[in-house]
């Protein structure tokens, strides 16, 4: 994970340098323009893109490291905040040097050197102060979401369903089954709901696990082997709607019965029902699991 946020913050850094360059650009062509080229207000425009620049990164980076830890439910621990307090101000330290060598003689060549020093160290210390208060932000917000929230960790999922981690990235089942635990947190001291959203967990699980393991033993053809993709393609599309249909239908099992409505159960159920009627055989035995949900939701309802 902290690869995939570096590599992100990298590409997200360099961003902020090609739109800082893009702005000096049109800065040096309207004041070359307006034969104002070599005049201080060029000067000060170009200071003030750097510090727009400045007053952008610590919140734009940061944001990359809360929102992939938010999607993973992964805290951010003081040593990682650290890392990136280090990794961020090494980066702004180059910048500030580019900045003080090609802004900071020409401020001094014009007799404004003090000008200059003021707006240096006033940008350096609104840096220091942005960065801290969005890392502590940061760090704040993620330990309320895992601690608060109800969900687990990317790892835990990743072991509840017996399924890596990778392929619950890819199929984007993270939030779906995130939600689905959280159903079944919020079933609380109703243990007929909550025995049901197990026996759904489970069943998800053991149509994971059928789908990732069974395959044909041998696919001689280039048509055999591409067939058989396109078998397995639309089979996760189908399981990661079947998850999605499912959060769905437990959310409304969780209504109060004053806003049941049976018409709109049997709909959100004809979702989920697809699924058995289209899929594998073998999967038809765990579809009694999810039309014992949707029973339940007809019983509330009358």
């Amino acid at each position: 994970m902290d690869d995939k946020i570096s590599t992100l913050m990298r590409d997200k850094l360099i961003s902020l340098m090609q739109q800082n360059s893009v702005r000096i650009t049109n800065i040096n062509v309207k004041f070359t323009a307006s034969n104002k080229k070599h005049t201080i207000e060029r000067w000060r425009a170009f200071y003030d893109s750097y510090d727009k620049m400045f007053r952008s990164l610590p919140k734009d980076l940061v944001r990359v490291e809360r929102e992939v830890r938010s999607k993973f439910v992964s805290a951010m621990t003081p040593e990682r905040k650290l890392r990136l307090l280090t990794y961020i101000n090494t980066e702004a330290d180059l910048l500030f040097e580019k900045l003080e060598k090609e802004c900071g003689k020409e401020f001094r060549r014009l007799g404004e050197g003090e000008d200059f020093d003021e707006r240096l160290e006033k940008t350096k210390n609104k840096f220091t102060e942005n960065l801290e208060t969005q890392l502590q932000k940061c760090m704040d917000t993620l330990e309320a979401e895992t601690t608060e929230s109800g969900k687990v960790s990317i790892a835990e999922l990743s072991r509840m369903y017996d399924v890596s981690e990778g392929f619950l990235n890819e199929l984007n089942l993270i939030d779906p089954l995130q939600k689905i635990q959280i159903r079944l947190n919020q079933a609380g001291e109703d243990t007929e709901l909550a025995g049901l959203i197990t026996n759904v967990k489970e069943s998800l699980k053991r149509i994971a696990n059928n789908l990732k393991t069974i395959a044909p033993k041998s696919l001689d053809s280039v048509g055999d082997r591409k067939g058989h993709k396109m078998l397995v393609a639309r089979e996760t599309m189908a399981l990661r709607d079947l998850v999605i249909h499912t959060n769905y239908l437990l959310e409304y099992a969780l209504v109060s019965d004053a806003f049941m409505n049976t018409e709109l159960a049997e709909k959100l159920y004809k979702k989920v029902e697809s699924f058995f009627d289209t899929g594998r055989k073998e999967w038809k035995v765990e579809a009694g699991h999810f039309k014992a949900v949707y029973e339940y939701t007809l019983v509330k309802g009358k």
